[in-house]
């Protein structure tokens, strides 16, 4: 059952009008969770609230109504919602003020900044363990910043919201191995794969803090990740120049979380089924006849849990595991396919002496 709040929260009515069809869960890392449908005019009190900033319940998880298009074809009526979850409206909480000068921090103080004693009843939560790195001046602006904030400077930082509760997950905290599998074939009839160079980075030149008299703390140089170097040859970053770094083994280890030293490589399903996902579940991955087999993390889905002939779309993303694995199959392919070509061309050049002492 989906619940209706009404604006001013005095009642709470159930919402029977929806076209149950068309209605979809998405949900991308770091990015997108909401939820859309059509309903249709049943004379119902849901139906004249379903209204920009109503309040729906779903799946015990709040979404607010951003976008309302009534529509009117002959003698129907109609509205296509767009709802997004309920913590992307901290972006309400604003903070006039800030922080003088650069410091060390952690998610949790940047939380803590942004929401303590915010006026619409968020709170949040870390874990897992982060570690305390420079920025500069927390500025002011919304709390959603603050979330942008963490994720720009923690990579391995997942937030996922527990209606007003955000919780800021370390990767390894968040991701869970349930025993799943996907195989071709079995679970799906549609996979895309895409291995893509393009954001290939693995050398950045950086410059750190100056002291009073105009010397470094430490020479600007530049940072490597040799293994991608010999694997793939140099992708060099933009230089990183920031004042708020006096350590050179701290800002080394911030370069690197900035570099990609791996190309990215992405799986997209239809699965064969409407089950509804686990976001950031390790499953096992297959394709039968291939030899690629691995371990990939759901990053992303659109899921419509009134649809049982709407299939789930998964988006599934690599580890540097995948990628391993990935790489070890396409070479080996490429070996196989190079001694069939070797094999092909041996047979046909003994054909060709045998032909030849016939005549």
């Amino acid at each position: 059952m989906l619940i209706i709040h009404s604006k001013d929260d005095a009642s709470v009515e159930p919402l029977n009008c929806l076209l149950w069809d068309t209605f979809e869960v998405e949900w991308e890392k770091n990015s997108t969770y909401q939820i859309t449908f059509t309903a249709y005019d049943d004379k119902s009190v849901g139906f004249e609230a379903l209204d920009v900033e109503a309040e729906i319940d779903f799946n015990g998880q709040a979404f607010i109504v951003k976008t309302c298009e009534p529509t009117f074809s002959g003698s129907i009526f109609t509205k296509q919602i767009t709802a997004v979850h309920i913590y992307t409206t901290c972006s309400r909480i604003m903070k006039i003020a800030s922080t003088a000068a650069s410091a060390n921090y952690t998610p949790q103080q940047v939380l803590s900044y942004y929401f303590d004693n915010n006026a619409f009843g968020f709170t949040y939560q870390v874990i897992g363990n982060f570690s305390s790195i420079p920025i500069d001046s927390l500025s002011s602006g919304s709390a959603w910043d603050a979330l942008s904030t963490i994720v720009d400077n923690w990579p391995d930082a997942i937030i996922f919201p527990d209606n007003k509760k955000i919780v800021v997950y370390q990767h390894d905290s968040f991701v869970k191995n349930l025993g799943n599998r996907i195989s071709y074939k079995h679970d799906t009839s549609d996979i895309t794969l895409t291995y893509d160079s393009t954001a290939l980075t693995n050398k950045v030149w950086i410059i750190g803090a100056k002291k009073d008299d105009g010397t470094y703390y430490f020479p600007p140089q530049y940072v490597t990740i040799d293994d991608s170097i010999s694997e793939w040859g140099t992708f060099e970053a933009p230089p990183i120049s920031d004042d708020d770094y006096t350590d050179v083994n701290s800002m080394i280890a911030y370069a690197k979380t900035q570099l990609s030293p791996e190309p990215s490589f992405t799986v997209e399903i239809t699965r064969m089924d409407n089950i509804q996902p686990t976001p950031g579940e390790i499953r096992h991955f297959q394709i039968p006849n291939t030899g690629l087999e691995t371990e990939v993390e759901v990053v992303g889905y659109q899921y419509y849990p009134f649809n049982k002939t709407q299939f789930t779309v998964l988006d599934l993303a690599n580890t540097a595991k995948t990628i391993l694995d990935y790489q070890l199959n396409q070479k080996n392919l490429l070996k196989t396919i190079q001694q069939n070509q070797k094999a092909q061309i041996k047979s046909w050049v003994v054909g060709e002496v045998e032909d030849s002492d016939d005549n």
